[in-house]
């Protein structure tokens, strides 16, 4: 759906594309689009924001977006990602390894959501995943393990507090993160106490307290 005008708070994004994705998710009832009770429609990709500073204020629960970073922001921790079709790769160590993963504040239901290969890397074939929970995502059955890391994970030399990881049964995770040549997910649950800023303009991510 081309050109449509969306308002996030005062800030127009104008001549917007839209996908539809036909037959996918969960229908809303008509007589409960207008009510009060909020309702899930869809996800706002990243080329909203590419050029741009995007702020997400998790403890205050706001979303701001500038053209150029305040001072008070300036000071956060900032690491270089890459990116690729406005997804922010970011590096993480593990035991010896860089690797990327994806900051997602919708999909990762855990610290660190890796899939049913991935996870085998950096935890012990000895020790036996638990269910973390089931349910459904846009539709589709989901189930959620968990296990322990084997090793700490740092980002930019600073240590961080995950210590497992989840993944799930799906095959079109294993393919998702193979065709992004990343590991998995993170976020948001980790950055839930911090200001994440994410740089579109100079390619960065930082978190501040």
């Amino acid at each position: 759906i081309r050109n449509i005008h969306l308002k996030i708070d005062r800030k127009d994004f104008l001549k917007t594309d839209v996908a539809y994705i036909y037959d996918y998710g969960d229908e809303i009832p008509k007589d409960s689009i207008s009510s009060l009770s909020q309702q899930l429609i869809g996800t706002i990709a990243p080329d909203l924001f590419q050029n741009k500073y995007l702020v997400i204020d998790f403890p205050n629960q706001k979303m701001r977006i500038y053209d150029e970073l305040p001072n008070k922001y300036r000071k956060a921790d900032f690491v270089d990602v890459l990116m690729r079709k406005g997804r922010i790769k970011i590096p993480l160590t593990i035991g010896n390894k860089t690797e990327y993963v994806i900051f997602d504040t919708g999909n990762c239901l855990g610290d660190l959501l890796l899939d049913k290969e991935t996870i085998n890397t950096f935890t012990s074939p000895n020790e036996s995943a638990i269910e973390l929970l089931s349910g459904k995502s846009w539709g589709q059955d989901y189930i959620i393990y968990q296990k322990k890391l084997v090793d700490p994970v740092f980002i930019k030399n600073k240590k961080m507090t995950i210590t497992t990881a989840q993944f799930t049964n799906s095959d079109d995770d294993v393919q998702f993160n193979k065709e992004e040549k990343i590991i998995g997910l993170i976020g948001p649950l980790f950055f839930i106490n911090q200001t994440v800023i994410i740089d579109y303009k100079n390619l960065k991510f930082g978190t501040l307290k």
